[in-house]
């Protein structure tokens, strides 16, 4: 599925391009008031008007940090080439996701969840499709066809737990951009779920 993949990066590309646009947007001087400061335009305001659902939306990178560290690991340890190129298009991907969300929530105002620090496994367990430290070190410990069915079996619940909470963003949220960027998850990521069991399936 490298057409999809490639889709899906450049429809990430975009987002990122609009990210930037509002940064840029947001450091030119407001110059209407004659005799006051220079004020700022609020980055938030050129990305539109938000809620609640499109915050817990973007701060989905907790999960994706999870995603890509074990993504890199398949890169460097996988025995099999096809899970090797896939590893790779999701490390592109994921990394530019984790980019856009937290553009996003900067803009907004909210919490930006460090990307590097995973929940401990059992707390946040009602956040289905987290992968964990100690997920990461398990998979780490493991080589040969045993790390490759493994790192496919998290990234198939890491998946289907993205698509989950991309479809509910496409219901709940109120961000134009965040909307768009769900119904593009949930339409690439299921390209990438169906390539994955069907590599499990071989």
């Amino acid at each position: 599925m490298i057409t999809t993949r490639t889709r899906y990066v450049a429809a990430l590309g975009t987002a990122m391009l609009l990210a930037t646009l509002t940064a840029c947007s947001a450091s030119e001087p407001n110059t209407r008031a004659a005799g006051r400061p220079a004020e700022t335009v609020a980055s938030a305001s050129v990305f539109g008007p938000h809620n609640d659902a499109d915050v817990e939306f973007a701060q989905m990178v907790i999960v994706h940090g999870g995603a890509l560290a074990i993504a890199r690991l398949a890169v460097e340890r996988s025995s099999d080439p096809d899970i090797r190129g896939l590893a790779e298009s999701l490390v592109t991907a994921r990394a530019a996701e984790i980019d856009v969300m937290r553009s996003w929530l900067e803009a907004w105002g909210a919490e930006v969840p460090d990307v590097g620090s995973m929940p401990a496994t059992g707390r946040d367990s009602a956040m289905s499709g987290i992968i964990t430290d100690q997920q990461v070190a398990d998979l780490d410990d493991v080589s040969g066809r045993a790390f490759d069915d493994q790192f496919m079996s998290m990234m198939v619940e890491h998946h289907t737990s993205s698509i989950a909470r991309a479809d509910v963003e496409a219901r709940s949220g109120e961000s134009i951009l965040a909307r768009h960027f769900a119904a593009t998850i949930t339409r690439d990521q299921a390209a990438e779920l169906a390539e994955m069991k069907s590599i499990l399936s071989r």
